[in-house]
């Protein structure tokens, strides 16, 4: 897993074609994006990734193949041990979000053919929040 700490940014996203979705793109040092290393643990709440503890804005949790959500100490899981999202937006962590969940939105939501649609929602969603904070 990656951890990204982004900072809010105002600059429009460029928008370039992916297989025929449409993709945004600002470019990590222009997004105010900084890429960390691996999460290795958790410090007083906070991860620490690359021996570093970061305090991100927005999390996105790609669940890869096989989902395990043990790591998150939030109450974010429901009953079935899966995350309470609408769409992959966590309902009760503001700035958690998960992608590649089945049935996300979708059946295909969990394979590489059908994820980019739940992953462009996902990226408006957060670059939401981002423009949020930046004005509050």
């Amino acid at each position: 897993m990656r951890l990204i700490d982004a900072q809010a940014d105002a600059a429009p996203f460029e928008q370039m074609a992916f297989a025929g979705h449409q993709v945004f793109n600002r470019g990590d040092a222009a997004a105010g994006i900084r890429r960390v290393g691996r999460f290795e643990k958790e410090r007083e709440g906070l991860p620490a990734c690359g021996g570093e503890v970061i305090e991100p804005r927005v999390v996105v949790w790609c669940t890869g193949f096989a989902p395990d959500y043990r790591w998150i100490g939030l109450p974010v899981l429901g009953d079935d041990g899966y995350p309470r999202h609408r769409r992959g937006v966590a309902t009760d962590a503001p700035g958690l979000y998960f992608l590649g969940l089945r049935f996300q939105h979708r059946v295909t939501s969990s394979l590489i053919g059908g994820v980019g649609e739940d992953a462009a929602f996902i990226a408006e969603q957060v670059a939401r929040r981002c423009e949020a904070l930046a004005l509050a």
